[in-house]
Order: structure tokens, then sequence, then C-alpha cells
């Protein structure tokens, strides 16, 4: 397979995947831009409160899922999320995954999403951001060890 099938295969199943909670939120995919280098491997989408990405690591193999209120201008992993709402516990078992492929963890990260994106909407994503950005501290000192 070459390259672009990849870059295609990643979009599609990521697509095909996420598609209920694009459609339950209203969220439509957008087009991503950026700097000098764009990460093919890349597919966003967004309403005017929120926007998901997920983005291919190491050629796609990795998945790296980023959320947050469209206004602000970081996003949050949904590592952060995971450990500000369920602990490292949680993260432990999620990261189980890791060496099995994109796949895995794309349907972990959107039944996460699926079960979670009300919790931040409601309580607004600027309440739990000080809470979010904390977990940063956290995480290094988790993937230091792993």
């Amino acid at each position: 397979m070459n390259n672009q099938a990849q870059v295609d295969l990643f979009k599609s199943r990521c697509r095909s995947s996420f598609d209920a909670v694009a459609q339950e939120y209203a969220l439509k995919e957008c087009i991503v831009c950026g700097g000098t280098y764009i990460n093919p491997f890349k597919v966003r989408f967004k309403n005017p409160d929120i926007f998901i990405g997920f983005e291919g690591i190491h050629w796609g193999f990795g998945l790296l899922t980023t959320f947050g209120a469209t206004k602000l201008s970081e996003p949050f992993t949904i590592e952060q999320a995971i450990c500000y709402l369920d602990g490292l516990e949680k993260l432990r078992e999620r990261d189980a995954h890791r060496t099995s492929g994109y796949q895995k963890i794309l349907a972990l990260d959107i039944d996460f999403i699926t079960q979670n994106l009300s919790f931040f909407l409601e309580g607004g994503f600027k309440s739990v951001t000080s809470e979010l950005n904390k977990t940063e501290v956290v995480l290094r000192k988790f993937y230091a060890r792993t």
C-alpha cells in the first residue's frame, strides 16, 4: 500500500468511526491548514462551539486525539481528559492498546468522547481548563515511566 492509500484509509476510518458523534453534535469536517508542514494523517471536525481532531502519528500507526472549545487556542489531548475524569489507571488500560495500531485507540477515544463530551459542553471548557492543564504535569511523569 502506498502512502496516499494509507492516508486515505486513515481518514476514511476516522470519518466512518466518528460519523455518529459528528451527526449528534452537528460537527462538520474542516480543512486542516497550518505551517510549512501539514501532517496528511489528520482529520478535524468542528461546530461553532467545539472541535475534535484525529491525527495519525508515525505515518498513521499511532493516534493523537485532541478536542476543545472552538474559541480556545490550545487543544486538550484525550489523555488529559482521561486523566482528569477517570485517573491514571484508566489511562493505563487505554495505553495497553498503544502498540495495536490506531484503529483500537480510535475506537477507545471515540467511546470516551461519546460518553463524556456532554460533560465538557455543559460545564464549559473554560471552567476545566486549569484542571486539564494540571494533568499535563502528571502525564509527563506517567509517560516517563512507561
